[in-house]
């Protein structure tokens, strides 16, 4: 007797879940999707195809700068420059450095850049 009682609230439970998906599947075609701007989305596909990417160029750059970055970080941490008039230009290299860290020729010039301090 128990058993029949509770298969039939879980039979009434998903028969209410079924009308929840069923609400929600007809509120979304009632109100319909918005207009998408196909001019603009056909001129941002053009661009990107005219685009050139050596994605060679690419990956090699981002796995040069880790270890470049990596070694930028610790040589001109501005921690190591506490109580000496380099402290500032330090810091400034330093947040350069945390921008750049993926880019490799930026990574080379403030290298050179930071040989100064």
């Amino acid at each position: 007797m128990i058993s029949t009682s509770i298969n039939s609230i879980w039979f009434y439970v998903s028969l209410f879940e079924i009308g929840i998906i069923l609400f929600v599947i007809w509120f979304g075609k009632k109100n319909g999707k918005k207009d998408i701007n196909l001019d603009l989305l056909s001129k941002v596909i053009e661009e990107a195809k005219d685009t050139k990417i050596n994605f060679d160029e690419l990956v090699t750059s981002i796995h040069k700068s880790k270890k470049l970055y990596n070694e930028l970080k610790t040589k001109y941490h501005p921690d190591r420059f506490i109580n000496t008039n380099k402290y500032e230009k330090s810091l400034e290299i330093f947040q350069e450095i945390t921008k750049n860290k993926t880019n490799y020729s930026e990574l080379i010039r403030l290298q050179e850049l930071a040989k100064n301090i």
